[in-house]
């Protein structure tokens, strides 16, 4: 009997770790080493992932920056490299003055440090030689200072701070210096020794020739180890002992070479049966014997071998158990069990996988697969007629079962009703609906009265509702019988902020004329001649359709929006990685698809930070977030844009004379990318124009630089300034 336990080796082998330590206030001139523990460099090409070209090593970031590291052909990229990963272990650490502290780095495992520099690395693949860095320490390393309070024997608190520093995720490169590969270099990055010499455990070895790969690749070794139960001779007992060989896979799966790799593996002789030499074992490939040099001292068997796949020694037999035929995988313990393999002179082929297992046949006889018996088909109870919900189907239709074949017998729209066992189930009797009717009669209610907006006055006809008039003041209920109606105006303040209404006849404002209201003022700014359109609340009333034009309003010039804000840092955790998140909260508010208060917006931006970013990356995909708005929050429509400037500052005005902020997405204003809301603009040309802008993450001082002290509300930011890159733009957002 065999047993099995796995030994997983791996040519690669990664760990993250961090720590937080006490240190004093971080001074830059003071730093001076910057180590940092890495496991291997990964070569990255957008759209194509990443590949190791690199073993682990220590690596000084200050000596990396200056260009003073010799990678020494230690390093070897692909073709059409595009940027470094640098991925870590747990023993990274800064040197501030005197003193070792730890460093927590970026991702480890999961995204490392990114060093990027467009074209740095050239078309050309081969040795890295060395990397200068933009690099400005005060920029790259946050510092992160934690209060913490003890008692002394007295009544006072003592306090103390802890101090982490933490490495950020991204650092440019100002230039790369590659040596070409010469022929004949092996085109292998792994770990091999001086000969091109892989070593697993004991006695396992794979040497790799110069011209056997053609391009670089991870090769990597998973171990399977076995024992065999065998009848101690001078006991009489039951023992384990190691099998004859383990079983060696061999990764990529499937993988050519130009020239054969050769493979040793060990053996242990001891379960060998008594009639069988050790001449008589060879290494087979996935089953199949292939030619092998058997050393008797060392206790290794060692063949050429042309692709990668599972490995194993066994020991030859020059008949198959019966003659030639079909045999159950069970026959040898390199086979699989559930495998029918054909046999032919000791040589084992495989003919078929068996999904129900492998059935051994008497001798003489060929074995075969099991076969695949299917269950009778049945009805639960008979043949009759089922709710949907008893036999895992739509709950609200019936259906007619029939040896176990279901039809639709009729849509249940009340809902179906399940009977007792051996009962037909049918569907619930249709209730009537009473007639639809308003309260009190026809007439006008207050939002808070028929569960609507409690600022706004409906009428109601025969059950149906539509807004009358947006209460600014709020609505006032009336006795039983009498109208409800808007409280008298306290002209302070506009009933959902800073936007355009409207007329009203309680104000003497003329209710086929829109208005622009500003802390509790109206201005008079276009007269509808198809009428005032009331829409909903936050959004920005609007003439009717056709409209011949207005009275002395020019839209283009200036307007803006009183949309709620939300700084991103007081998003906890998260919050320096969530500009996107936090925005897409704000509008949220403004449309009334949360409260507008700050801890919904907080909750909301978690919410959407946790589906379409990450702490490292901030936002993963823009499209990611379209996705998330439409399909999370019945966002009628969310699409990004990013033409031209003229083009792109046309279709922010019209968004913003419609009632309906933007987010906009720029790479002009920092390294990493910024998003924050558009709630207005200021300027008929583009050339000068000025944004409102709601930006989460404080007020922007100039490239990548801010302030975080002061608010960000309402702030107005150079059109042009932030809009430079031609893949900025804005998510036009239609709720």
């Amino acid at each position: 009997m065999y047993a099995m336990r796995m030994c997983c080796v791996v040519l690669l082998t990664l760990f993250v770790g961090c720590g937080n330590v006490s240190a004093k206030k971080f001074d830059e001139g003071t730093v001076s080493a910057i180590n940092l523990d890495v496991l291997r460099i990964e070569a990255c090409a957008s759209g194509k992932g990443c590949i190791a070209a690199s073993g682990p090593m220590q690596l000084d970031l200050l000596e990396l920056a200056d260009g003073k590291v010799d990678f020494a052909n230690q390093v070897l990229l692909p073709e059409k490299t595009q940027y470094l990963q640098l991925m870590f272990g747990e023993n990274s650490t800064i040197t501030v003055g005197d003193e070792l502290f730890p460093l927590s780095v970026p991702g480890g495992t999961k995204s490392g440090l990114k060093l990027k520099g467009r074209k740095a690395f050239g078309k050309e693949g081969g040795f890295l030689t060395s990397l200068e860095l933009q690099f400005k320490l005060g920029k790259k390393i946050v510092v992160q200072r934690n209060k913490i309070r003890s008692k002394d024997k007295g009544q006072r608190r003592q306090v103390s701070y802890v101090y982490s520093y933490k490495l950020k995720p991204v650092i440019r490169v100002e230039s790369a210096e590659i040596t070409p590969m010469t022929e004949g270099t092996p085109a292998v990055v792994a770990m091999p020794d001086e000969d091109n010499e892989i070593t697993i455990g004991d006695n396992f070895s794979l040497v790799i020739p110069a011209g056997a790969v053609s391009e670089p690749m991870v090769i990597s070794v998973k171990e399977t180890k076995f024992t065999v139960e065998v009848m101690d001779e001078e006991t009489g007992e039951v023992v384990e002992k190691p099998a004859l060989s383990s079983n060696y896979e061999l990764s990529p799966d499937g993988a050519e070479f130009g020239e054969p790799l050769v493979i040793t593996l060990p053996y242990s002789p001891e379960t060998l049966p008594s009639d069988v030499s050790e001449y008589d074992i060879a290494v087979y490939l996935d089953g199949e014997r292939i030619p092998t040099d058997i050393n008797t001292v060392s206790k290794t068997a060692t063949a050429d071998v042309w692709h990668f796949t599972s490995a194993r020694i066994s020991y030859y037999t020059p008949i198959c158990p019966s003659g030639n035929g079909l045999y159950c995988g069970t026959i040898d313990p390199s086979l699989n069990n559930n495998t029918l393999y054909y046999c032919e002179n000791g040589s084992y082929q495989m003919r078929e996988r068996c999904s129900d297992g492998c059935k051994s046949m008497p001798v003489g006889q060929n074995d075969k697969c099991e076969d695949v018996v299917a269950p009778p088909a049945s009805c639960p109870s008979g043949n009759g007629l089922y709710c949907g919900g008893a036999v895992s189907r739509d709950e609200n239709t019936l259906y007619r079962c029939t040896n176990g074949a279901y039809s639709v017998e009729e849509r249940c729209s009340d809902g179906c009703k399940m009977m007792a066992v051996g009962q037909n189930d049918k569907c619930e009797d249709v209730v009537v609906a009473p007639p639809v009717s308003c309260p009190s009669g026809n007439g006008l209610y207050c939002g808070g009265a028929v569960s609507r907006d409690e600022n706004t006055l409906y009428r109601c006809t025969n059950g149906v509702y539509s807004v009358e008039e947006r209460c600014s003041d709020g609505c006032k209920m009336m006795a039983v019988g009498q109208n409800d109606k808007c409280e008298e105006v306290q002209q302070t303040s506009c009933p959902y902020g800073t936007g355009y209404y409207c007329g009203k006849s309680s104000l003497g404002q003329e209710t086929n004329s829109l208005y622009y209201c500003q802390n509790g003022n109206y201005d008079e700014r276009e007269q509808c001649s198809n009428g005032c359109e009331l829409m909903d609340p936050y959004v920005s009333d609007r003439c009717s359709s056709g409209t011949g034009g207005g009275t002395n309003w020019d839209p283009s010039s200036s307007l803006s929006l009183d949309v709620p804000y939300l700084d991103q840092l007081d998003i906890p955790t998260i919050g320096y990685a969530a500009c996107a998140s936090a925005s897409s909260a704000m509008v949220l508010a403004f449309h009334g698809k949360i409260k507008n208060n700050q801890q919904a917006m907080i909750d909301a931006a978690g919410t959407i930070f946790r589906q379409t970013s990450s702490v490292d990356e901030g936002l993963l995909g823009r499209t990611g977030l379209k996705n998330h708005l439409e399909g999370e929050w019945n966002f009628s429509s969310v699409n990004f844009d990013s033409s031209g400037w003229s083009d792109l500052y046309k279709k922010i005005q019209e968004e913003i004379r419609a009632g309906r902020p933007l987010i906009l997405g720029s790479h002009s204003m920092t390294e990493a990318g910024h998003y924050m809301v558009v709630t207005g603009y200021d300027g008929n040309d583009y050339n000068s124009a000025k944004l409102i802008i709601n930006d989460p993450n404080g007020k922007w001082l100039g490239w990548d630089s801010y302030s975080t002290a002061q608010s960000g509300k309402a702030l107005r930011y150079d059109y042009k300034a932030i809009t430079s890159r031609s893949d900025d733009g804005v998510f036009v957002i239609v709720p």
